[in-house]
C-alpha cells in the first residue's frame, strides 16, 4: 500500500510538471514506477517493463521541443529557429521569469528568424508558431504520460 502511494505521489507531481515546466513530468513519474519497483522487490513487474516506461518517459520529455520544431518546420522557418526555440525555453524563465518558458522560444525564435533576414511580417507568425508547437506538444505529453500511468496500473493490478 505504501509503495503505491509513493508511486502515486510521484505521479502527481510528473502530471503537474506539464503546467509546471520546471518540473520533469515524465522522469518524475518513471522514478514513481521505479520506486514502486523496489518497494516492492520488483515482484509485480522486471526489467523490460522499467525499460519500457524508460523509454516512454525520454518520449514524453521531448515532445515540447518535437512539437515546437514540427510546427517550425511546417510554417517554413529557418533552421535555427528550431534551436532558438529550444534555446528560449532554457534562458526564457531566467529572463522573463516564469512566463519566460513560453515567452522565450517565441522571442528565441523570432530573433532567429530577424537574424536570418526574414522580414518581421514573416519572423513574429514564427514566434507564435512556436508557442502553438510547444502547446501541442503538451498535449502530446500529457497523452504520453497518461499512457504510462495507466500501463502501471494495469501491470500491477
Amino acid at each position: 500500500m505504501l509503495a503505491i502511494l509513493v508511486a502515486s505521489g510521484f505521479f502527481i507531481l510528473g502530471m503537474l510538471g506539464v503546467l509546471l515546466p520546471v518540473l520533469p513530468g515524465a522522469p518524475l513519474i518513471w522514478a514513481g514506477i521505479f520506486f514502486f519497483g523496489l518497494m516492492t522487490d520488483f515482484a509485480e513487474f522486471g526489467w523490460p517493463f522499467l525499460l519500457a516506461q524508460g523509454g516512454l518517459a525520454i518520449l514524453a520529455s521531448l515532445m515540447d521541443w518535437l512539437g515546437t520544431r514540427h510546427e517550425l518546420k511546417v510554417g517554413g522557418s529557418t533552421p535555427r529557429a528550431s534551436w532558438a526555440a529550444a534555446l528560449g525555453i532554457l534562458i526564457g524563465p531566467f529572463v522573463f521569469g516564469p512566463i519566460g518558458f513560453f515567452l522565450g522560444p517565441v522571442v528565441g525564435v523570432i530573433g532567429a528568424e530577424l537574424l536570418a533576414g526574414t522580414p518581421m511580417g514573416r519572423a513574429v507568425p514564427m514566434g507564435w508558431r512556436a508557442l502553438v508547437g510547444m502547446l501541442k506538444g503538451a498535449l502530446l505529453k500529457v497523452l504520453v504520460q497518461v499512457v504510462m500511468i495507466a500501463w502501471f496500473f494495469l501491470e500491477i493490478l
